[in-house]
């Protein structure tokens, strides 16, 4: 007839009946301050709960049948913006259950006064008649950089197998960097069968007036994704391509950039930028499971925030890029600002030679220092090694060099230093042992 659990502003309680190993009856949580779960949860949990469902519960096979009417106070679950949508009071009500059915939801909504998520229907292997909603208040309790109201809903529906999905999101008007937004739509039209995906995605909207434009085709099926005819511009920047994943996570494809303002591009990826990028990025897997890239780009008068390039010139061909790359190409770079370092000019290339790199890299900083390096990446075991053959830092009179190769195994994240010695303003460093 009841069962309660007690103890430290904490309250468990279930009423009802056991039988078939299924529970049906009344089940309730009360908390004062969910923070003495922190610990369990991995990250700083406070405020309150009140969680109340009435229904039936199958432990061994996650069925379930609940009316749930619920609520939480300031509930804050460490997350930036999470927290920011879940302050004040955010109610749980409605039906929601999943058995051989699929999964039913009836009149299911969870949300407060700024954020809004509502479902009602069925959706089971092969047969869907599911409706989805949401609506969040303002974009800049997500971010600091977006603002205005968004509106998403969705539906999915079929039989016999075939499911029609499609899913409408709105930004009719709000603000992105600080740049004005207005007619925002992004939508989804798609079918779901056998476990396959495939669809097509569009986009409009205008920032400052400028228009933005997007479309391309998604399909998922026997662990492979493909975004096929990918056709992206914003004001003066468009990107073109198709790229293929296969199942073992390496990528076949084809992307085309060419972008004389990024700005407008920039804005909707939330960050302040502007110059000129212009690209043709090509991906490559093989049978013997290597990611090739090969990579031809110019930039021009780039500004982010407070990182400046001038320009840079970029032409490089790498094998077996996620494991240890063999590199052939070259950078060419003028008036680069990044991290509180300014580099005039820089000068590196790099040739590989049956799986080994050579490198070399030449480099003019601010307040008339140089950089030199030279050496070789090579794979040894299962990591690799880096000879350096020469490095030097120097400003005038005051100077770092190496007097010997120096030499240094990467195996993971750990990194053996073979030998290491350098002349330091007149002195000398050493250095020999193992870092994990």
């Amino acid at each position: 007839a009841n069962a309660t659990v007690s103890g430290n502003a904490l309250d468990v309680s279930l009423g009802g009946k056991i039988a078939e190993l299924a529970f049906t009856g009344d089940i309730a949580v009360r908390a004062q301050n969910i923070a003495p779960f922190s610990s369990l949860a991995g990250r700083n949990l406070a405020g309150a709960l009140d969680l109340k469902a009435t229904g039936r519960v199958e432990p061994l096979t996650g069925a379930f049948d609940l009316t749930i009417d619920s609520a939480a106070d300031a509930l804050r679950v460490d997350i930036e913006a999470a927290d920011n949508l879940l302050e004040g009071r955010s109610t749980i009500t409605g039906r929601v259950a999943r058995g051989e059915p699929g999964l039913v939801a009836e009149k299911l909504r969870i949300g407060n006064d700024r954020i809004e998520l509502t479902a009602d229907g069925n959706f089971a292997t092969g047969t869907a008649d599911f409706d989805y909603a949401l609506v969040l208040s303002d974009l800049s309790l997500v971010s600091p950089q977006a603002a205005g109201r968004l509106e998403a809903s969705g539906r999915a529906a079929g039989t016999d197998g075939l499911i029609s999905l499609t899913t409408l999101a709105n930004l009719r008007e709000g603000q992105l960097v600080g740049k004005r937004l207005t007619e925002g739509a992004l939508t989804f039209d798609g079918t779901l069968q056998d476990g396959s995906l495939d669809g097509t995605l569009g986009g409009n909207a205008f920032l400052d007036g400028v228009r933005v434009q997007l479309s391309a085709g998604l399909g998922v099926a026997n662990e492979i994704q493909r975004l096929t005819d990918l056709d992206f511009s914003a004001g003066g920047a468009r990107a073109t391509g198709s790229l293929t994943r296969g199942p073992t996570g390496l990528i076949d494809g084809k992307i085309d950039i060419a972008a004389a303002d990024i700005s407008t591009a920039a804005a909707l990826a939330l960050v302040e930028a502007n110059g000129a990028v212009n690209a043709t990025i090509d991906l490559a897997s093989t049978e013997s499971g290597e990611q090739n890239l090969n990579a031809d780009a110019t930039i021009r008068n780039l500004r982010m925030g407070e990182t400046r390039l001038d320009t840079a010139d970029v032409q490089t061909a790498v094998r077996d890029l996620f494991n240890v790359p063999a590199i052939d190409g070259s950078v060419r770079a003028q008036g680069l600002v990044a991290g509180g370092v300014t580099v005039t000019a820089l000068d590196a290339s790099a040739q590989s030679t049956n799986g080994a790199t050579q490198f070399q890299a030449d480099a003019s900083l601010d307040q008339n220092t140089r950089a030199a390096a030279k050496g070789s990446l090579n794979p040894e075991g299962n990591g690799y090694r880096v000879n350096l053959t020469e490095a030097s830092l120097g400003q005038g009179v005051v100077a770092a060099r190496l007097l010997e190769p120096a030499s240094l195994l990467v195996v993971g994240d750990t990194v053996e230093i073979d030998s290491f010695v350098a002349d330091v303003g007149g002195g000398r460093v050493s250095a020999k042992g193992r870092v994990a």
